[in-house]
């Protein structure tokens, strides 16, 4: 045989296989599907706390900037969520920077030498165990 008559017989086979069967793709999809659901089974557990982290953080800086601008005379006798409007107002905390993770807003108060600055959680209503505080509720 000569080289020429080799190719086009390895062409010809090449040819006849060139597609894939509707099984070969139903298993790359099942294949694709299973990788995407471990994927996500792996993932969502750590994107809920990660929300709880981040909102923690802000409500920390929250506290602290609250704390430190209680001791300013032009904030003399304002608590809480007075305080915090005085300093929205005067550009000191956005007002976005009010809300947390869950997209709802943030309530202060004011705990012992600091302020409480709290968030609803995940469920979006007050004083449930999902509840996230910042360190100085935690001294109350």
């Amino acid at each position: 045989m000569n080289r020429k008559s080799i190719t086009s017989v390895a062409l010809k086979k090449y040819n006849a296989q060139a597609g894939m069967t509707l099984i070969e793709i139903m298993i790359v999809i099942v294949i694709l599907g299973l990788i995407i659901g471990a994927i996500t089974f792996g993932v969502m557990p750590r994107f809920k706390k990660a929300k709880v982290k981040t909102t923690q953080l802000k409500l920390d800086n929250i506290a602290s900037i609250l704390t430190e601008s209680a001791e300013e005379p032009e904030h003399a006798g304002k608590e809480g969520n007075a305080l915090l409007e005085a300093l929205v107002a005067e550009g000191m905390i956005k007002k976005g920077d009010l809300k947390d993770a869950w997209g709802q807003d943030v309530k202060a108060e004011k705990a012992g030498d600091g302020f409480c600055v709290r968030s609803a959680g995940a469920d979006k209503s007050f004083g449930t165990a999902d509840d996230v505080l910042s360190k100085d509720c935690a001294e109350k």
